[in-house]
């Protein structure tokens, strides 16, 4: 089951704690859809507020979650899970698995061996060996005293309990102040089996937690792009959308903007898009001439299709003129625009090749991209 009733009052949520949004999913979606991925689970019980039980219902239906029932949770805890149990009726020696739906991250290794454990010994609980010194409170924030850690685990979820124990668990969990499930099985005296967890599991319980699942959960990504055409007279210069006067122009099919082309092939190979020549190549008449800042616009556009937003972009021009800090700022407006970011999070920079080569003759313009994505907070499903 996933205990999905919270209040979220820690994190500020100022409602029910499973609808929170997580890169643009409720927050009870990530660990619910990680469960309904494993075959072997034969039902999932969804325990929510009394309020969400419509809209979490509708939720299931909306994505096709076939296994999946609702139930309504209690004021406390153990009450949800009760209610979690009662949805479940599990019979036999099959065994109840019970996840917070604040934590977004499952493992399915863990899920696995915790269920194995819980069969065998009757219960079990995920957990990590304490890694930090532990310190115990007194009077006025005082430390009291500095608690060894050796042998001491911190419990995470899946916690699970064998079905014929379920009797007994429910009717110590009901009448307990727990801060875990299994808790009152151990007062019972019933074996309880550590699972070594995930370290990965985090639980959203702080605003900085919320942030720090969201980075995790934005999978960035980097791209690079290069481009270089050859410098020859008749032709306009078109650096980074921007017309700069110059006595040659940049030799192409398009208007062989170099900083445009590095920049749409970056973004295409940071959210595997191909490449610009397959995309925008010569033999294809509808992009002669045309202003290469359009093909920059319509990758980011397919980019976010596919749920990918650019977050930053850095470019370095490599030519021995003319000097282009006179039109960064229109070039790094211009190109925001295109990339759907904020000018302060676009550099360029130009730098010459020394007289060296192509470029250092002045034969020649190079530039360099480089684009980082991320999954977009609003991505289609």
């Amino acid at each position: 089951m996933l205990v999905a009733a919270g209040r979220g009052e820690r994190l500020g949520a100022g409602g029910p704690k499973a609808w929170v949004p997580l890169a643009g999913r409720p927050l009870f979606s990530h660990a619910l859809e990680a469960f309904h991925a494993m075959p072997w689970l034969r039902r999932i019980a969804v325990v929510v507020d009394r309020s969400s039980v419509a809209r979490a219902r509708a939720f299931v239906r909306a994505e096709g979650l076939d296994r999946v029932t609702v139930a309504a949770g209690g004021a406390r805890r153990q009450d949800s899970v009760a209610a979690g149990v009662r949805a479940l009726a599990p019979k036999g020696r099959t065994v109840v698995l019970i996840h917070d739906s604040a934590r977004p991250f499952v493992d399915p290794q863990v899920v696995e061996r915790v269920a194995r454990e819980a069969s065998h010994h009757g219960a079990a609980v995920a957990a990590i060996p304490a890694s930090d010194t532990l310190k115990r409170e007194g009077v006025g924030g005082l430390v009291a005293a500095t608690v060894p850690r050796a042998g001491l685990w911190q419990a995470q979820t899946p916690q699970a309990v064998r079905a014929d124990l379920v009797p007994r668990w429910l009717a110590a969990l009901g009448g307990a102040d727990v801060t875990d499930d299994v808790q009152p099985l151990e007062s019972l005296g019933l074996a309880v089996k550590l699972v070594p967890g995930s370290r990965r599991v985090l639980k959203v319980t702080w605003p900085e937690d919320l942030a720090m699942a969201g980075d995790l959960l934005a999978n960035p990504r980097a791209g690079i792009g290069f481009d270089m055409h050859r410098l020859v007279p008749g032709r306009r210069l078109i650096l980074g959308g921007v017309r700069i006067p110059f006595a040659k122009g940049l030799e192409g099919h398009s208007d062989a903007d170099i900083v445009c082309h590095a920049l749409t092939d970056a973004v295409l190979g940071a959210t595997a898009g191909g490449d610009i020549g397959t995309r925008f190549g010569v033999r294809r008449e509808a992009t002669r001439n045309l202003s290469s800042v359009r093909f920059l616009e319509t990758v980011v556009a397919e980019a976010a299709c596919r749920g990918w937003s650019v977050r930053n972009a850095d470019v370095t021009v490599l030519a021995e003129a003319p000097k282009l800090g006179p039109w960064r700022d229109r070039m790094a407006s211009a190109l925001s625009g295109a990339l759907g970011i904020s000018v302060e999070d676009v550099s360029i920079k130009a730098t010459t090749a020394k007289k060296l080569g192509v470029v250092g003759q002045s034969l020649a313009m190079a530039c360099f991209a480089v684009v980082t994505v991320c999954r977009r907070d609003s991505t289609p499903r």
